[in-house]
Formats: structure tokens, sequence, C-alpha cells
């Protein structure tokens, strides 16, 4: 079970011109994000960076209070994906998490940047890592 956690969008900065991914290794998309956590505040900061720990440092937050981080990007048909988890940065989002902020920043991009977007998915790959405790405390 998922404890109750307020999420919302810490900040978002894309680059329109590379948001789209058609590659097949997820972690290669031009768009990463972090989540810090903030007692029962999660906050998803998106931007440009080549790797998790970038996100982090381009928004000034201490690895101790991330409890998620993955990759951003737009299929060819217009789905926003959020996925490919980080270790170095606390690993996978709660499917349903994962899904709840995918539709927020698919939200957050049609109204502030104009984008089309048809759908979202909240990808929970859980390849090789677990879920913080974060996400289950207090249940």
């Amino acid at each position: 079970m998922i404890r109750e956690v307020d999420l919302q969008i810490g900040a978002l900065e894309i680059d329109k011109d590379c948001l789209k991914f058609d590659g097949h290794v997820r972690y290669d998309a031009s768009h990463k994000f972090i989540v810090e956590a903030r007692e029962n505040v999660a906050l998803l900061f998106m931007c440009p960076a080549n790797s998790h720990p970038n996100v982090a440092r381009h928004f000034r937050k201490s690895d101790a209070q991330l409890v998620g981080g993955g990759s951003v990007f737009l299929t060819r048909d217009d789905i926003l994906y959020i996925c490919d988890y980080s270790g170095k940065c606390g690993g996978p989002l709660p499917q349903v998490v994962a899904q709840k902020f995918a539709e927020m920043v698919a939200e957050a991009l049609r109204t502030t940047h104009g984008l089309e977007i048809k759908g979202a998915v909240g990808d929970p790959n859980f390849t090789y890592y677990d879920v913080l405790p974060y996400w289950t405390e207090g249940q």
C-alpha cells in the first residue's frame, strides 16, 4: 500500500526540439526527472539532461531528499512516458505515483507549452531497484 503524499510539479524545463524520442534505450532520452521528498509532499523536477544526477545539480537538490528519478519523453504518437528509473536518484516510483506524475506533466506541457499530448504513461519498469520506504512508511 502506498502512503498518501501530495504530488506536485516543482519545475519543468523542456527543449521542444528534443523531447520526442524514438530510440530503444529509454535512458538515452534527452529529458530526465527527479522527485524530491518534503515530508508528505513529493515534487517532480524535469529538464534536458544526460543523467539523473545532473537534474539534481541543475535544480540544486540534495541526494538525501531524492525518492525517485528517471527519463521523460514523448513517443512519435505523442504519448508522454515517465520511466527508466534511476538507482542513483532514489529508484523507481510506485506505479500509481508514476502514472499520476505522467498525467500532471502531460497536462502542464499541454497548457504551458502548447504541446499536443494524446496520453500519459507512468511505466514502473522495476528491473533492478526496489521502491524506497518513503513511499510505504506509515502504512
